[in-house]
């Protein structure tokens, strides 16, 4: 089979940043090698692809191409990032993917930047502003409460809200826990660590704690929320 090699001039690039895209120990090369089955390597200023068949060509200029485009945006490029991008080129559909949308949704305490790290997360975020009311719907893992915690902490620190009201059903999914001791906010804590882990990592433990007993951020099971007033609030219902 005919194959060829593609180079790609980055001499508009510092050499920093094509090492954010390289990856450490290339890591991100790497994927782009294991997807498409090419060596790839970076020589300079120029990032070689060996031995590419035709069909894969476009795909992988392009796949480099919004990789830049990320760099250009954040600064950096995650391996996460590299396989997202391989999955969407390969399905084709990575020429709607842009990585201006892929704007920060929210700083955490220590004041990193979060991102939606797919196009998918970056369509929620989106939501989160121009809907009353989002249903997102998706595999464990995908981000769904972290942005919802990240983008609901975001509106705190910009005083549009008042409070924000961590809620769900007071039933388990699956495996039984059996009785939980304690007073209503200790039943239902053990089903919404996921909640408190983003709101630890966006606010810090003793600001929770602090917001908690104020009535800032309020934890309630679903059953009771009905008659509630929620004026100048977030509710995430998990």
């Amino acid at each position: 089979m005919e194959t060829k090699t593609l180079s790609l001039d980055c001499t508009d690039y510092d050499m920093s940043l094509l090492q954010v895209l390289a990856g450490s120990h290339d890591e991100n090369l790497d994927v782009l090698s294991t997807a498409f089955r090419v060596p790839v390597v970076l020589r300079g200023h120029q990032i070689k692809v060996l031995e590419v068949r035709p069909e894969d060509e476009e795909a992988i200029l392009e796949v480099l191409n919004k990789a830049l485009g990320i760099i250009d945006e954040r600064l950096e490029l995650s391996t996460a990032d590299m396989k997202y991008l391989c999955t969407l080129a390969k399905a084709g559909k990575l020429a709607a993917f842009s990585a201006a949308s892929l704007k920060p949704v929210a700083h955490t305490k220590t004041g990193r930047p979060v991102y939606p790290r797919t196009a998918g997360q970056a369509a929620l975020t989106q939501a989160f502003e121009d809907s009353d009311i989002v249903f997102a719907v998706g595999a464990a893992g995908t981000g769904k409460t972290y942005l919802a915690v990240a983008w609901a902490v975001q509106q705190l620190k910009k005083e549009k809200i008042e409070r924000i009201i961590l809620t769900r059903p007071a039933v388990e999914a699956g495996e039984s826990l059996g009785f939980l001791p304690g007073d209503m906010k200790e039943k239902v804590d053990p089903y919404l660590r996921p909640l408190y882990d983003a709101l630890y990592e966006m606010l810090g433990q003793e600001t929770v704690d602090r917001y908690l007993e104020r009535g800032i951020i309020e934890i309630a099971p679903l059953a009771f929320m009905r008659g509630r007033t929620l004026n100048k609030a977030v509710v995430i219902l998990d």
